[in-house]
């Protein structure tokens, strides 16, 4: 089996010593962090997981960097009859502070259009 691994730097939340939810940023020019990839166990979503990654990477980056990004799909892309789709993703990083700030068009593809959302550490 291919494994992919990470490069970026990453934080895990864990409870018994399981994996509850994870995220892996870089550094972005000497101003942001840009999330990179997270993700939280579906039955722990809802529970603070993941804005407590969140707020643990803002509070560890506020000396380095002024921004956190982050890239996910827009609201421009349809998902018809899904339930658990990126609306969800995108009001969890509204909640979270992040606001949306660039739709740039074709930057992954034709079907999937990006939005990129920023979150001041100010």
């Amino acid at each position: 089996m291919r494994r992919s691994r990470r490069r970026e730097d990453g934080l895990a939340a864990l409870t018994g010593g399981e994996i509850d939810g994870f995220l892996t940023w870089r550094p972005w020019y000497r101003t942001s962090r840009e999330i990179t990839w997270m993700a939280v166990h579906a039955n722990r979503r809802g529970a603070g997981v993941g804005g407590a990654l969140l707020e643990h990477l803002a509070a560890q980056s506020a000396k380095q960097a002024r921004y956190l990004v982050v890239t996910t799909l827009s609201e421009a892309t349809p998902e018809p009859g899904v339930a658990d789709g990126y609306a969800r993703t995108r009001r969890f990083y509204e909640r979270n502070g992040f606001e949306p700030v660039w739709e740039p068009a074709g930057w992954w593809n034709d079907e999937n259009q990006a939005v990129v959302m920023v979150r001041s550490l100010a």
